[in-house]
């Protein structure tokens, strides 16, 4: 999938507000947890347990997906 370009925005939450909205509050630390979210707002896939290894790659996919 080289020569993919999509433009993201990415959260910072230092208050936790969007972590525990999402359900991604852990015990000790925030919880390793993606969302796909499309242009509108809606959450199109949840990534529960994320591989850092392999991440990228999948989401990479799932976002070619949905732009079919």
């Amino acid at each position: 999938m080289l020569g993919v370009s999509i433009e993201v925005t990415l959260l910072a939450d230092p208050d936790r507000t969007m972590i525990q909205a999402y359900g991604a509050d852990g015990m000790l630390f925030p919880k390793r947890v993606s969302f796909l979210i499309d242009p509108e707002g809606i959450i199109r896939k949840i990534y529960p347990k994320v591989n850092c290894a392999e991440h990228a790659e999948e989401i990479l996919r799932d976002v070619a997906v949905f732009l079919e």
